[in-house]
């Protein structure tokens, strides 16, 4: 057909590029993402146990809470002891030491059982698992994932890069934040085509302000 035989403007644009111009050597085109990089970044991963515990250490901050649970039973102990300051005018360290101890360690049970009750919940959703296998891809305008449990296909879902809520950069990780409290988990140990600095590229390029990246490198 006549029509199948007209080139696509992108294919117009190559064959332009590839024809010589008064003699001059022709320069071939630059993709979207440079010349060196590639168009589809993919990585091919499972979300496990080591994945969640570092996003839930990340997001949860359980040093934070920590601290802010040890503070507050920290003030606690002050009251008891200027209360027997004001009345008994003397100190019983014994009920401030109590209330201390006994405050730091609710406060690491607290954060830990916090992380791992997330963690099972993940599990009973059958959102990791050993057979649990996801493909995130990341193209010049939008980022896919496809989520496959064993031979079984889950779910197949596109955002546009200004859909994205966020994604955030650590030293192993990439967090895509596609709401504001839920984000895919990307190992960058598992990219399987491009690499981690092409994505940090592409995301700077895409997302702007919305890109961060945190910590140590």
């Amino acid at each position: 057909m006549e029509q199948e035989n007209q080139d696509s403007p992108a294919l117009q644009a190559t064959n332009l590029a590839e024809v010589p111009q008064n003699g001059e050597t022709p320069t071939p085109p630059l993709s979207p993402l440079l010349d060196h990089r590639p168009r589809m970044i993919e990585i091919h991963t499972r979300y496990d146990f080591e994945s969640c515990v570092a996003f839930y250490r990340f997001t949860f901050k359980p040093v934070k809470f920590i601290l802010t649970i040890s503070l507050f039973f920290v003030l606690i102990g002050v009251i008891f002891i200027l209360l027997d300051v004001l009345f008994n005018d003397e100190i019983h360290w014994v009920a401030p030491i109590f209330v201390w101890v006994g405050g730091l360690a609710l406060a690491f049970y607290l954060a830990f059982s916090t992380m791992r009750n997330n963690t099972k919940n993940l599990v009973s959703n059958k959102l990791i698992g050993p057979n649990t296998h996801n493909i995130f891809k990341f193209g010049v305008d939008a980022f896919f994932q496809q989520q496959h449990k064993g031979t079984e296909f889950m779910c197949n879902d596109t955002w546009m890069y200004h859909m994205l809520h966020q994604v955030i950069e650590t030293r192993d990780y990439f967090f895509v934040y596609t709401t504001m409290n839920g984000a895919h988990v990307i190992p960058k140990k598992d990219f399987t085509v491009g690499t981690p600095q092409d994505l940090t590229h592409l995301l700077t390029t895409k997302l702007g302000m919305n890109f961060k990246r945190v910590g140590k490198f």
